[in-house]
């Protein structure tokens, strides 16, 4: 009866019994052992309830959906995304590890373009399905409740990275602004001095400098009188 009692305690750190742990890793290793490519399997299924999500992944995003199991880019992914999974399952009896792993594996995804964090509930979703489908005689409604409860667990981490992501994004953005406007304003009144300086040097340099009208003036007093001198000194009566 002690025995018993111990196995459905709640782990604090997971929400989650003994007796639930089991159960998830009993179905999962079932699953693993039938399908080596479960990474692949659970992948595929996400694409065939969503498609539009291919979208988001660049090195396979232009492949029909029915030839990614031949697609080496597709079969490198989803070994990456099916080993990443189990290694969160497997640390279920080290909950640290988990929520370590799983936050780890937020904080990459939260930096990624049009990546939400429905996308990850989805997939859960979708591979709860999948354990279903494959493994009925384990996937008990208890075992059913002990996955939803692992799902739940990984969102919350998920939701809050995210959330954390985007705060700082935006922190990082309010506090770019006063130095864009600074140098804004700094560009502003260069160009600003750069088109009022010809006006001031023109008018220093106007200062400096006779007018032209002026010495027009006096060059032809000059010549004026020169031609009457010489006027007068060829213009003499013969006689005298």
């Amino acid at each position: 009866m002690g025995q018993g009692q111990s196995k459905d305690k709640v782990d604090k750190a997971t929400g989650m019994s003994e007796r639930e742990k089991k159960m998830v890793l009993d179905s999962w290793h079932a699953f693993t052992k039938q399908h080596q490519d479960y990474g692949a399997v659970v992948f595929r299924a996400l694409f065939d309830k969503h498609p539009d999500y291919i979208s988001l992944f660049p090195k396979f995003k232009e492949k029909a959906i029915s030839a990614l199991p031949e697609d080496p880019k597709f079969r490198s992914h989803s070994f990456t995304v099916g080993m990443q999974l189990n290694n969160m399952i497997e640390s279920l009896q080290h909950p640290e590890n988990l929520l370590k792993l799983a936050v780890k594996n937020a904080e990459f995804h939260a930096k990624i373009k049009n990546v939400t964090p429905k996308h990850f509930e989805e997939f859960g979703i979708v591979i709860i399905g999948v354990l279903t489908d494959n493994q009925p005689k384990h996937m008990t409604p208890q075992a059913l409740v002990a996955w939803r409860k692992l799902f739940e667990l990984f969102n919350e981490q998920i939701l809050a990275v995210f959330e954390t992501e985007a705060e700082s994004k935006a922190e990082g953005h309010k506090s770019s602004e006063p130095s864009r406007l600074a140098s804004k304003s700094k560009s502003t009144t260069a160009a600003h001095s750069l088109r009022a300086g010809p006006s001031r040097s023109k008018s220093k340099r106007d200062q400096r400098k006779p007018s032209s009208v002026g010495v027009n003036k006096e060059q032809g007093k000059k010549d004026y009188g020169a031609k009457a001198s010489s006027s007068t000194v060829t213009g003499a009566p013969k006689g005298s």
